[in-house]
C-alpha cells in the first residue's frame, strides 16, 4: 500500500489517524482504525506488538522538549522500575522537530516491554508514534516499525466541518 506523499491536494486514499497518513503497511500487520497498527495473530495468547499513533496539543509557552519532559515524569509516575532513555534529536520529514525516547519496563507476567516513542512537532501540533514490543521480539519487529514510521506522512489538518444551519 503506497501512495505519493507532498501531494496535500489529492485525495487521501489511504487510512489515516488525525493527522497522520499511512502509506505502509508491512506484511503480517493489520491496521486498527483510528488507533495504528498491530500484528496480527490467531494465536489469543501471543504477545503482539501495536504501534499507536496519537497527538496533543503544544502547551501554550511550552517547547517539545519541555513538553516531552513532563511526558517522563508521567511514565516514571505509572512505571517506578521503568529505564527511560532519551529525549534525543530524531528528524522526521516535515516536522519542524523530532524526538526519541525510549522507555523499558517489565510487566506483571516477568517480560520485559519497550516503548519505542517518536515526537514530532509542526506548529503548535505534536504527533506521537509508539511501538511497544516485547524486548526479545524488538530485532524482528524494528524492520516493519522502521517501514512504517518511514511511511507515514503529516497530513494538513483536517478543515472544520461547516456549521449546521437550524432548520
Amino acid at each position: 500500500m503506497t501512495q505519493a506523499a507532498g501531494q496535500p491536494e489529492a485525495v487521501w486514499n489511504y487510512p489515516r489517524v488525525g493527522r497522520w497518513g499511512i502509506t505502509v503497511l508491512p506484511e503480517g500487520w493489520v491496521i486498527v482504525p483510528n488507533l495504528g497498527a498491530r500484528q496480527f495473530s490467531q494465536d489469543p495468547r501471543a504477545i503482539v506488538s501495536s504501534i499507536v499513533l496519537s497527538h496533543d496539543p503544544l502547551p501554550p509557552g511550552k517547547t517539545l522538549l519541555e513538553y516531552m519532559t513532563t511526558q517522563r515524569t508521567m511514565i516514571a509516575a505509572s512505571y517506578p522500575e521503568a529505564q527511560i532513555a532519551g529525549p534525543q534529536p530524531s528528524p522526521f520529514p516535515n516536522a519542524e522537530e523530532g524526538f526519541l525516547l525510549l522507555v523499558r519496563h517489565r510487566v506483571p507476567m516477568g517480560m520485559d516491554m519497550l516503548h519505542v516513542q517518536n515526537y514530532v512537532r509542526v506548529g503548535t501540533w505534536i504527533g506521537i508514534v509508539t511501538l511497544t514490543v516485547a524486548e526479545p521480539m524488538l530485532r524482528t519487529i524494528r524492520p516493519d516499525h522502521d517501514a512504517f514510521v518511514k511511511g507515514l506522512c503529516i497530513l494538513p489538518p483536517e478543515p472544520p466541518a461547516p456549521p449546521q444551519q437550524l432548520q
